[in-house]
């Protein structure tokens, strides 16, 4: 394509980055890799769903700042398959959600038997198709886009492309190389077309501190591509801003049984306080320990169970050198007070500790039998 001066080309991208919106996050909670397409006067998202079931929530919106979930795209045992065995931070990864020739169509991976797979819709509250196995299934992160002549074109991470039939899953050609990037560890590709520019935009510089935002741009979806001399055009990195969505909570559960109340990041790395045989328990789990911090005598009939993520103590907000890690009060309520039966030490429930990538979430759980949970509030708290 022409040669267009830099200046030039990094105040279109810089436009192309300008905020939609004023207030974040537009949606709290769990909603990772959100991918989003309009249909007429509508915005739809869809965000990947990891090992939780039912995969793949899909919201709303007519302005982009407020979304509502209308249902799930993976919601039969046809369409995804997680068997007790996978792990956390394993299952459904990045979906992308396009609309073209008046239908929906959602590809995805599921890192845990299936490889990449695309689902259809002629709505977006569903129902979805069964899965078609997309045959390209050792790359994550899968992307399609149409060009003007009805041909699909799968952009996967590496950045690789191939064409695809979505009918049947079959590439129909070799997979080629499209784009290295300009940090390294090229991932989750976008690739649009605006008044006759290829755009293609990726995640680069890996999923922790370093995470940035590049594009490039070409003539045909093809390539070859040309990379913004203001990449990245879009990085959280040597920011000082939080990103995350709550860092202290409050978390109360009523429950009746054998229940409990947990934080975790996954399977050997996870804080919980259950009822269970006449107990109240706090116990934690990291790595291979498993161990009972504190318990008392449950008091008879419904027990109301807490739990807390607060800031670090006081001593480490004052030194300058070492800020510690933020605490977890676990315990129960007897009508206003709160009785602590453990306070631990949140570090070990922290990304730089488990690996992973999916963070903390908190939910309740039949510590055996069956438990029965009245009701669950969720409270932020200040900082």
């Amino acid at each position: 394509m022409a040669d267009i001066p830099a200046d030039s080309f990094a105040a279109q991208h810089a436009a192309m980055a300008r905020p939609l919106v004023s207030a974040n996050p537009v949606i709290p909670g769990f909603h990772p890799d959100p991918s989003v397409c309009q249909v007429g006067q509508d915005y739809y998202l869809a965000c990947s769903s990891f090992e939780y079931w039912p995969g793949v929530p899909i919201f709303r919106s007519r302005d982009l700042r407020h979304w509502e979930q209308i249902g799930n795209a993976l919601e039969r045992p046809s369409q995804l398959t997680l068997p007790e065995s996978v792990p956390s931070s394993g299952g459904i990864f990045a979906p992308t959600l396009r609309h073209h020739d008046g239908r929906l169509s959602l590809v995805t991976t599921n890192f845990w038997g299936g490889g990449n797979v695309l689902f259809t819709a002629d709505k977006a509250e569903g129902p979805w198709s069964e899965p078609v196995l997309i045959g390209w299934p050792s790359h994550c992160d899968p992307d399609l886009a149409w060009d003007s002549g009805g041909t699909c074109y799968l952009t996967v991470s590496g950045i690789e492309q191939a064409r695809v039939d979505t009918g049947t899953g079959a590439l129909l050609e070799e997979p080629r190389p499209l784009w290295s990037g300009t940090l390294g560890f090229p991932e989750p590709p976008h690739l649009y077309e605006i008044d006759g520019t290829w755009y293609l935009m990726i995640a680069e510089g890996g999923t922790e501190r370093g995470h940035c935002i590049s594009i490039a741009r070409s003539d045909s979806p093809q390539g070859p591509f040309a990379g913004c001399p203001a990449n990245p055009i879009l990085t959280h990195r040597s920011t000082t801003d939080p990103i995350q969505q709550h860092p202290y909570v409050r978390v109360r559960t009523l429950t009746e049984g054998a229940g409990g109340l947990v934080v975790r990041m996954d399977e050997r790395h996870h804080y919980a306080v259950e009822v269970r045989d006449g107990l109240v328990r706090a116990q934690a789990r990291i790595g291979g320990l498993r161990q009972v911090i504190g318990q008392q005598p449950c008091p008879p009939g419904p027990v109301v169970l807490r739990l807390e993520v607060l800031p670090p103590d006081a001593v480490a907000l004052t030194d300058p050198v070492t800020v510690g890690p933020d605490r977890i009060r676990l315990g129960l309520e007897r009508g206003d007070s709160f009785t602590v039966l453990a306070e631990l030490d949140g570090r070990y429930l922290s990304t730089e500790v488990t690996g992973g990538f999916t963070g903390r979430v908190v939910g309740v759980y039949a510590a055996a039998g069956t438990a029965s949970f009245d009701w669950l509030d969720y409270e932020p708290l200040p900082g």
